[in-house]
């Protein structure tokens, strides 16, 4: 029986913000929306992205890496070769990996549909997330 590797999720700097401002635990809503096993990850450059939003006093990505810290063990940090926006970078990530891309963004949402990868957004009830495959 051939062995399906777990599908890479790769958690944009928005999600992260939009779950943490109504109150979601992101892993158990991206958990629920897959309802199979997976690989979080977090580009090292989301992170970068938060701390510079948190020293601007950005209060909600200050509580944002409390919560990465606290929940370290269920995703990777991974650096990217590339030098580029944020959003380039999840993109190419995701396309070179088979990837899903996870964000609450939806101008990356479109960009990542015309590429023809699968995206993982808010629902309209804005309470859980859903996968939106090709």
């Amino acid at each position: 029986m051939k062995k399906t590797k777990e599908p890479k999720v790769f958690i944009d700097t928005s999600l992260i913000l939009f779950a943490l401002e109504r109150r979601l635990d992101l892993f158990e809503a991206i958990d629920e929306a897959l309802g199979k096993s997976y690989r979080a990850i977090i580009p090292e450059e989301v992170i970068s992205e938060l701390k510079r939003l948190s020293q601007n006093k950005h209060g909600l990505a200050t509580v944002a890496l409390e919560f990465l810290k606290k929940n370290k063990e269920k995703y990777d940090v991974i650096r990217s070769a590339i030098q580029k926006p944020v959003d380039e970078i999840l993109l190419e990530l995701a396309a070179e990996q088979d990837g899903i891309v996870a964000t609450a963004d939806n101008r990356l949402a479109r960009r990542a549909r015309r590429m023809k990868l699968s995206v993982l957004m808010p629902w309209k009830s804005r309470r859980k997330l859903i996968l939106l495959c090709l």
